[in-house]
């Protein structure tokens, strides 16, 4: 007698136009600001360049990454992953987080086998954050003190093996 596996807890794919207002619910919830104009995220995620991949657990969305890919996909601007958010804390402790950054990572390849990699920008003082990207392969890039009148920016970027990108 086999064993049966367990069924998976998340179900990663990209959005579709009737999980919009729902995705829109996490971002704004995650980013904790309720004054948040939904429309402009609503325009940001919906965009042609854009990559909006969710994370679905039980039939409801509980996890949103969203990345900007530019026109010219390989010009010296790289892939930047945007915003990631979870639904609350019991998702975030469940790892979602790292999932999430695997999926998209996962995503973007699938769609753009050639692309050599990836940039996100943190603040720098979300240790976290930056500890999770680093875990996942990113490496430190640059740094931006004070950025842009806010707090100073950790540039991060996961670059793509060539052997990663000749199995595409």
């Amino acid at each position: 007698m086999a064993l049966e596996k367990p069924p998976q807890e998340y179900l990663f794919e990209p959005m579709k136009l009737e999980d919009l207002s729902n995705c829109v619910d996490v971002i704004v919830k995650a980013m904790g600001d309720p004054n948040i104009n939904k429309d402009f995220v609503k325009q940001s995620i919906r965009d042609p360049n854009v990559v909006t991949l969710i994370a679905r657990s039980r039939e409801k969305i509980v996890g949103v990454i969203y990345g900007f890919v530019p026109y010219k996909l390989y010009s010296n601007q790289a892939p930047k992953i945007v915003f990631m958010g979870v639904e609350n804390q019991e998702e975030a402790m469940k790892g979602l987080y790292g999932m999430l950054i695997d999926e998209f990572i996962n995503e973007l390849k699938r769609r753009f086998p050639k692309v050599p990699c990836i940039d996100v920008s943190l603040a720098s003082k979300d240790t976290n954050a930056v500890a999770l990207y680093s875990n996942r392969g990113f490496s430190v890039e640059g740094y931006i003190r004070d950025g842009v009148g806010g707090p100073d920016i950790v540039l991060l970027r996961k670059r793509f093996t060539t052997s990663e990108i000749e199995k595409a």
